[in-house]
Parts: structure tokens; sequence; C-alpha cells
């Protein structure tokens, strides 16, 4: 056996963790131990002495070529060892990394470490939310400070307001990119300048405004101490912004006027905005922007004259720093995140777009297929032999080479093994977290025969967690129906400040509680991606009700879709350009003249419709074979139809066409 620390080695690279060969290695050899150890490798190995020699963990197959992106992101979904993400957002970001490593795309990314993640979500027996500090061990994670050629570790040092701030840098590598994390958790700071990047989207709007000057500055001026060079930059969402203002900044610095420096800049930027509405974009006092860089342009040509044009505007609730609106300008190419997105932003900002002469065109997300489809499924579909080049072909996704059984057998066994999960988390949890005798509301009871819907994503109230709740004894009694039952699992995490969000949560729970649904209405807490990954693959229906249009995507719905799980949901995000009416459903009918009581209603009523005539029918109707033939029909038209058109490798080809325009 190799020495402990050279054994550690090996798991530096998150390459390992999407590898079909090895993603699952450590739940499998210890479910039970990789859930008490929160799905840290590192922390496993020390546990149970695993033995990483026997670990086959393939080499990154491709050498990056082609344009040199710098991507900057809020947050980053690697791995749950790493839990520096919150949502989708996070998830995007990750599965653009991993695919970019596949597809040999040359792409560096730039973030923030938090020492305290996102948070641990801990719910009582009221359903009350409570928060708790995820406290990352640097020791124990695959991530490492970047040193000089001495072997010292590395200071970036940036003018912050009147005196300076002192940041570490950390690497972490995905495959082939390099994705470099900032940190001001150092004693040189204040204990303010520590906190600054101690949680995501902790602390007030002050400390929303440094974490964006940290992530856009901070990345550009690392980029410069490092003395690496790029020709795209590819700001994911408004939150990384600054970091056009610190790249005009440098451009000035080599010799060319303000305005060459900005036609120059123009022509590296690509900015990609998600959020459809409004509210939902940062806006900062103009005042507070000048004052914190004042420092910042001193002996430089710029000052916040130059930059005020670029981001003040009103979007009808009064006159902001707008980080967007910043980022458009900013920009030569704009992106939204699919055709319906691209189309309600274009409607958003149509006066803005007409003025600065753009339009906003869609890049559909998408998933990273190693990381989310179930593993016996790729190796059935022959996915984990071929080269991901080869994900984006339709043949690649044929499923004629599956028979019924075989392909029923999968999903069940998966389901079984979801089932298996609930009660390793309720296990792990128990005593410290959940009272042993409250155990009904997590998922204990539930049974691989019975139909089984999952809704699992950010609890915000747009997404309408609780609209199959509407009338409690209609979904009763499907749920509680003696032969053709349903069970319904939820898991998703509302932000701290979301009272409104936190409501459902609770409201979801109580549900799940009541001893009348038998134990079949299930809350699975504190949703990370190890969840998503068993929900997608084991449940039988993915549920997604967001209010139209205000879905940007929804990629959990394309993870769901890959693995042979039926979507039913309303048409907004991505499930317009993926739905044929053979691999899902649709939920109502979007119409503006409705107020949102009125949608809520007709939305419900379609709703129950489809689960009582259509879904639960379908389900239930067996064959001479015992297997429900038409529901794998739906499961083999949903891996075909939405595997090579909604992969986070398709993405990045379709990125990968805008970098080099």
């Amino acid at each position: 056996m190799l020495q402990l620390e050279k054994q550690l080695s090996i798991l530096e690279n998150y390459f390992w963790s999407w590898d079909f060969k090895t993603k699952d290695i450590f739940e499998k050899t210890n479910p039970q131990v990789w859930e008490e150890v929160n799905h840290n490798p590192v922390e496993f190995v020390r546990v149970t002495n695993f033995d990483l020699s026997e670990l086959n963990v393939q080499k990154v197959r491709i050498k990056p070529s082609g344009k040199r992106i710098a991507y900057l992101c809020m947050e980053y979904a690697i791995h749950d060892s790493l839990p520096i993400y919150s949502g989708g957002l996070g998830v995007l970001a990750g599965d653009h990394l991993k695919a970019s490593s596949d597809l040999g795309v040359d792409v560096t990314a730039f973030g923030l470490l938090y020492k305290d993640g996102y948070f641990h979500q801990v719910v009582n027996d009221n359903g009350e939310q409570k928060v708790e500090s995820q406290n990352l061990d640097l020791d124990i994670i695959p991530t490492q400070r970047v040193t000089d050629s001495n072997g010292v570790p590395i200071i970036l040092q940036l003018p912050y307001y009147s005196s300076e701030i002192y940041i570490a840098v950390w690497l972490v590598k995905v495959g082939s990119v390099n994705l470099y994390l900032l940190d001001t958790n150092l004693k040189q700071n204040s204990d303010e300048q520590r906190t600054i990047t101690s949680q995501l989207y902790g602390g007030d709007i002050n400390t929303r405004l440094h974490q964006e000057y940290i992530l856009g500055v901070g990345s550009i001026e690392l980029i410069n101490m490092l003395d690496l060079e790029f020709d795209v930059y590819h700001f994911n969402e408004g939150h990384a912004a600054f970091g056009g203002i610190a790249l005009w900044k440098h451009l000035i610095k080599s010799h060319q006027t303000k305005e060459e420096a900005f036609k120059n800049l123009k022509s590296k930027i690509l900015f990609t905005t998600h959020t459809p509405v409004p509210a939902g974009h940062d806006v900062f006092d103009p005042n507070m922007v000048d004052s914190l860089f004042k420092k910042y342009f001193q002996g430089s040509p710029l000052e916040f004259s130059d930059i005020r044009g670029l981001g003040v505007h009103d979007l009808g609730y009064g006159e902001g720093f707008n980080m967007t609106v910043l980022g458009m300008k900013l920009a030569k190419t704009v992106n939204g995140v699919s055709k319906l997105n691209a189309t309600a932003l274009n409607r958003l900002w149509t006066d803005f777009l007409i003025k600065e002469n753009l339009k906003i065109v869609p890049v559909t997300n998408g998933v990273h297929i190693q990381t989310f489809l179930n593993t016996e499924l790729a190796h059935l579909l022959n996915l984990d032999q071929i080269d991901p080049h080869e994900y984006v072909k339709p043949e690649s996704w044929n499923t004629f080479k599956i028979s019924n059984h075989k392909l029923w057998e999968t999903h069940y066994l998966a389901k079984i093994e979801m089932m298996e999960f609930f009660k390793r988390r309720v296990t792990t949890k128990i005593d410290r977290e959940i009272n042993p005798e409250n155990l009904l509301p997590y998922g204990i009871l539930f049974d691989p025969k019975i139909l089984t819907i999952g809704f699992a994503r950010r609890f915000a109230t747009y997404k309408r967690s609780t609209l199959i709740f509407e009338n409690i004894e209609r979904i009763k009694k499907l749920v509680t129906h003696p032969t053709r039952p349903i069970q319904i699992v939820f898991s998703g995490k509302p932000h701290p400040a979301d009272r409104e969000g936190q409501a459902l949560l609770q409201m979801v729970y109580d549900h799940a509680k009541d001893p009348e649904f038998l134990g079949r209405v299930a809350f699975v807490p504190d949703y990370d991606m190890t969840t998503a990954k068993h929900l997608v693959s084991g449940v039988d229906v993915w549920l997604n009700t967001p209010r139209v249009p205000r879905e940007a995507s929804g990629t959990s719905g394309m993870k769901a879709s890959i693995n042979g799980v039926l979507n039913l949901s309303t048409y907004d995000g991505w499930w317009p350009e993926a739905f044929n009416e053979k691999n899902g459903w649709v939920i109502g009918k979007y119409d503006p003249a409705l107020s949102p009581p009125e949608q809520d209603q007709q939305d419900w009523d379609s709703l129950l419709k489809i689960l009582e005539h259509k879904v639960i029918p379908e389900y239930y109707e067996l064959n001479e074979s015992g297997l429900p033939e038409n529901w794998i029909q739906r499961m083999r038209n949903s891996i075909e139809s939405v595997g090579p058109k909604f992969s986070s490798h398709r993405m990045v080809l379709d990125y990968k066409t805008l970098y080099e325009l």
C-alpha cells in the first residue's frame, strides 16, 4: 500500500469524480461512511484505509487548444467536497469546466473560496430551516495554495477604499482546467475584510459589492500577476462584470488610449445573463462603487465618471449601478441560457438593447453527462466507451440495444439505491439534526414499486414547490390510492434571507409529517450534488412548476431526462425546445392576462388532470411480461431526444463558436 500522502495525491485532480470508472467507487465501497464524511474523498480514505493504489484514475486525455478563455463566475459546483455553490448557476459553471476539459477547450476559471461554503441545512420538527456553517477544512479538500517559484504562497494585494486588501489564491484542478479561487481570510486583513469571502451570498449589500469587486478586479489582477494571457473573457452573470473595468485599466496601461482600449476590451468579452425579471439583477449605490474604486483608479487615466455611464441605469425602481447593464455594455456578445430565456431578456431590455445595438442570443444550457448519468445506464448505452465529442451525436443515444426488461431493471435498481440513500442520510443525521421519534418525513417508508415523483431545486417562490398541494384532499386521494398510489419526494434550500421560500419548505415538511399521507410525501434535507444524482436517476417523474417565463433554463429536468425520468413541467426554460409529446408532459398554458392566483389555479388543475388521466394510468398499465411497456417507450424517447441536444458538451461547443467570432 502506498504511503497515505502519496495516495492522496491521486485525488488532487477532480477528474476522478466524473470518470465513469471511478466516480461511484467510494459510495459503493462503503455508502454509510461516504455519507458520514459528507462525500469527502480524503476523509473517506483516512477513515476506511481505502487503498487508492487500486483506483484506476484515467489521465486527462485531451490537451487544450484554440482560443484561450478566462471564465469568471461567483460559484462552482465541482463536487460535494468543495461546497462553494448554491444551485443552478454553480452547477452550470461546474459542468462548463468539466465539459471544456473533456473537449479540449482551453479554459481557465476564476472564482471565490468561501470558507463557510453556502450553508448546511437543518430542518427542525416544525419544518423551520436552521442555517449552519459548512466550515471548510482546506487540509482535506483537493485544493492547494498557489506558490511562487520558491514555494512561497503568493498573496494578491488590491486597493480597497483608502487602504489595501490581501488575498490568498487557491488552485483546484478540474481535469485540464485550472480553477483559481480567491480568499480574503488572511491575518493581514481586518476582521471585516477577512469575512468578505466567508460565505456565498452571505452578508448584506455591502458584502455582495465587495465580493464582486474581489471576483472581477481580483481575477484580472491575478491574471496579470501570473502572466497569463487570454483571447476571450467569459463573464457568467453580472457578478463578474467588474472584471471588465480592471481589464480596461490594464489595456490603457499597455499604451492604448481610453477609446482604443475600450474598443479592444469589447472585442474580448462574452457576457452570459440569466434573470428575466428586473429585481433579479445586482444594483448598487453609485456612490458606493465610486468610493470602492477611487484608490484603484489612482495613477490611471480612468476615473469613476468613465464607468458611471456604463452601469448606472433605471429599470423602473430607481437609478442604480446595475451589474447586468455593465456586463452588457462591456461585451461584444451577450447570451441568454435558453431560447425562451433569450426572448424574455430581449423583451425586458428592449429599449436598452436598441440603443446599444445589441441582441441577446440563446445558448441553451446543458448538463455534464458523466456527472449526472447513472453509471449502469451509461454502460448499457456504451457512453462509457466513447469520446465525449460523440455525446452530441443522436446515434450515441440510441436505446435499441437495450431490452425493455434491462432498461426497466436498471431504472428500478436506481430507484432502490435512491431510497437506500434516503435512509443513510437519516441515519447520519439522527439525534443531532433529526429527532429519532420523527422519521416519517424523510422517505424511510418509500416503496420502489410505487410511482415516485421528484421535486428538487432551490426553494424560490416562482418555482411554486407547493403547487401540487393546492387541494389537499384531491392529492391525498392520489397518494393513498389502494392500487395505484403515488409518492412525492422534495429537496432544496431556500436562501436564508428568503422568508417566503422558507414558508414553502415548512408547508412541504408539514405535509411530509402528516400521517394521513402514509409516509409517501418526503423531504430530503441538505440538498447537494449527491442528492441530485440519486433523485434524477431514481424517481419516475420530474416535476417542474415555475411561473412562465421566469425559469431561465432548468437543467435539473435535463439531468432527469437523460436517465429516462419523464418530465412533467410548465412550458418554460428549456422544455419548449425539448418537448415532443412523447418524452413527457406539459402543465397548463401560460396566459399573461391571468393574475398569478388565476394562473396557479389553471396550472394546478392541469397538473392533477395529467396525473389522474395520463401519468398514473400509463405507469401502472403492465403488459403480459409485467412491464409498463408504454412508459418504457417514453423513457426511451426521453433519453434519445434529450441526450445529444442538452449536454454541456453541446453547450460548450456552442460557446466555442461564439468565442471564435
